[in-house]
C-alpha cells in the first residue's frame, strides 16, 4: 500500500488506522505461535514418536518416489535402448539392403559389361566371317557359257551368300535370308535359282501357252525378236517367291511390261493381271518387310507374294 501524502487533510487518520492494523497483525501472530507451542508441549508422551513417525513417513515417501523415479528411468532406458536397437537394426538392414543393391548393381553392371563384351565379340565374329580368311567362293556355269563366281560365309554349318562378281552379263538378287540367289542372263534371258552349296536350278519359262493352246517357245521367239523381254530383273518377294518383268502374255510389238511371279515350291510361273501393274516401264526395287517395292511408269507400288497391292 502506498504511503499517503503528508499534505493530505486525512494524513493523520490514515496513519493511525495503519498503525492499528499493524499492531493487531502482530498480536494475532504471537497468539498463533503460542497455540502451536502449547499443542506440542501438551501432547501425550507419544507426541515425539508421532512426530518421528511423521518424519519417517515423509522419508519413506521420498524414498518411494526416488525408487519410482529410478525404476521409471530404468524402464525408459530399456525402452530407449530397445527403440535404439530397433532403429539400429533398421538402419543396418537399410545399410545392408543398400550394400546389397550396390552389390547387385555392380554385378549387373559387370553382367551387362560381359553381355556387351559378348555382343561386341559376336559383332567381331560377324566381321570375321566377312574377313578374307573366312570367305569362300562357289562357281556356277550358265547355259550362255558364263561362269559366275559368288562368295559366301558359314555360320553354324549353314552357308550364306555374301556377294557376287558383278562383272558379268547378268541380273541377280539375294533371298531375304541370303541362302538363295536368283540369276538371269542378259544374253539369252535364261533364269536360275542357286544356293551356296553349289546347287544351280534352271527356272526359265521355256514356253508360253496361249488361251487358245498355241505354244510359243522361248528360244524361237527370241530368235525372231531378240529385243523381246522374256525374263528381266528378277527380285525376291520372300524366300520362295520371285518377281520378274516380262512382255508376256502378248507376243507382239506393243512393248508393254507385265509382272510375273515364280514360286520355288510349286515351280510355276504366275501372271499378275492387275492393270495397275502394267506399263511401258516396270522397275523392281527393294523389299520393305514382306512387300516388294516397284515403280510402274513412275508410280510406286508395294506388292506381297501373291502380287496383291498393299
Amino acid at each position: 500500500m502506498s504511503k499517503p501524502s503528508i499534505f493530505s487533510r486525512d494524513y493523520e487518520k490514515i496513519m493511525k488506522r495503519r498503525r492499528r492494523r499493524n499492531i493487531i497483525s502482530i498480536i494475532i501472530i504471537i497468539l498463533l505461535i503460542g497455540i502451536v507451542l502449547i499443542y506440542f508441549k501438551c501432547d501425550n508422551k507419544f507426541g515425539d514418536i508421532k512426530i518421528l513417525n511423521r518424519l519417517t513417513s515423509v522419508t519413506k515417501i521420498f524414498k518411494t518416489e526416488k525408487l519410482y523415479l529410478t525404476s521409471n528411468k530404468k524402464i525408459n532406458d530399456r525402452s530407449n535402448n530397445k527403440n535404439n536397437d530397433l532403429k539400429n537394426n533398421k538402419n543396418n538392414d537399410l545399410k545392408n539392403n543398400k550394400n546389397n543393391d550396390l552389390k547387385n548393381n555392380e554385378n549387373n553392371d559387370l553382367k551387362n559389361s560381359d553381355d556387351k563384351e559378348n555382343k561386341n565379340t559376336e559383332e567381331i565374329n560377324n566381321d570375321e566371317e566377312d574377313s578374307p580368311q573366312n570367305i569362300n567362293t562357289v562357281k556356277f556355269s550358265l547355259t550362255d557359257g558364263q561362269n559366275i563366281e559368288a562368295s559366301f560365309y558359314i555360320v553354324d554349318g549353314k552357308r550364306y551368300f555374301s556377294k557376287i562378281d558383278s562383272n558379268n552379263d547378268i541380273s541377280f538378287d539375294f533371298s531375304p535370308s541370303r541362302k538363295g540367289l536368283v540369276l538371269c542372263s542378259l544374253k539369252n534371258q535364261d533364269m536360275f535359282y542357286a544356293t551356296a552349296d553349289g546347287s544351280l536350278i534352271e527356272i526359265t519359262k521355256e514356253k508360253y501357252v496361249s488361251s487358245s493352246k498355241k505354244e510359243y517357245p522361248k528360244y524361237e521367239e527370241l530368235k525372231k525378236n531378240p529385243k523381246y523381254i522374256w525374263h528381266k530383273d528378277p527380285k525376291f518377294i520372300d524366300e520362295y517367291n520371285i518377281a520378274y518383268v516380262s512382255e508376256l502374255p502378248w507376243i507382239d510389238d506393243r512393248h508393254i511390261n507385265y509382272l510375273w511371279v515364280y514360286n520355288l515350291k510349286s515351280k510355276k510361273h504366275r501372271y499378275i493381271s492387275n492393270t495397275k501393274l502394267q506399263g511401258h516401264k516396270i522397275i523392281l526395287k527393294e523389299l520393305h518387310g514382306d512387300f516388294l517395292n516397284l515403280l510402274v511408269d513412275g508410280k510406286s507400288f508395294e506388292i506381297d507374294s501373291e502380287g496383291i497391292i498393299k
